[in-house]
This record gives structure tokens, sequence and C-alpha cells, in this order.
């Protein structure tokens, strides 16, 4: 795998290191990740590998931070649409200069009120 492989992996998983887990977690995440890559890669297509790779290292660190990082476990899609009703929240709460409803938040989201 080269040694170079393995430090972009140390580089990408140190921006999730304060997120819940150890550095170390990160890394094993992303390595395995970088594994799965070498798997997968298919040199005639023309790509880098390392271009292939990050979306692999990427994922597996993602799926581990959903995995531990809360008591009651959610899925990956339900863990970015609580960061996007998180971040929508705060713009629309600065917006508005007020504490946004529900309902407000909501139809911001395109949602019917149920989360």
């Amino acid at each position: 795998m080269g040694q170079g492989n393995l430090r972009f992996v140390v580089l990408v998983a140190k921006r999730y290191q304060n997120l819940g887990m150890s550095l170390m977690d990160p890394i094993k995440e992303g390595n395995e990740g970088l594994i799965r890559a070498a798997r997968r890669f298919d040199n005639t297509r023309g790509f880098k590998f390392i271009s292939f790779a990050v979306w692999w290292i990427r994922q597996a660190i993602l799926s581990a931070l959903c995995r531990y990082q809360r008591t009651i476990r959610l899925l990956m899609h339900r863990q970015g649409l609580l960061s996007k009703a998180r971040k929508m929240s705060a713009a629309l709460e600065m917006q508005l200069e007020r504490t946004r409803t529900e309902e407000e938040l909501a139809g911001l989201m395109e949602l019917d009120g149920e989360f």
C-alpha cells in the first residue's frame, strides 16, 4: 500500500479526531477504508489511486462516527438530516432575529413537520 497512503489516512483522520473518538479510532477506520479502496481500484479507468481512495477513507471514518458517537445509534442519512437541521436552524434564527418554530424549520427543510 505504501507509506504515503498511510500518511494520507492520518491526515484525513486528524480532521475528525475531536468528534467523540480518539485519533487512533479514525485512523483505524480510515485504514480499513483504504484497504477497501485498494480492493476496488481499477487503474484502467484513468484515475489516480489516492483520488479514488479518499472517498472510501472518509466514508469509513464517517460511518464509524455515526456508529460510536451517540448513545443511541442513528442511521447515516438521519445523522446528515440532523446536521442539516442544526445548520438551517441557526441560519433561520439569525435571519428572523428570534427563536424559530418547528413549523418554520420544517418548511425551510421541505419536511412535513415530523423529524
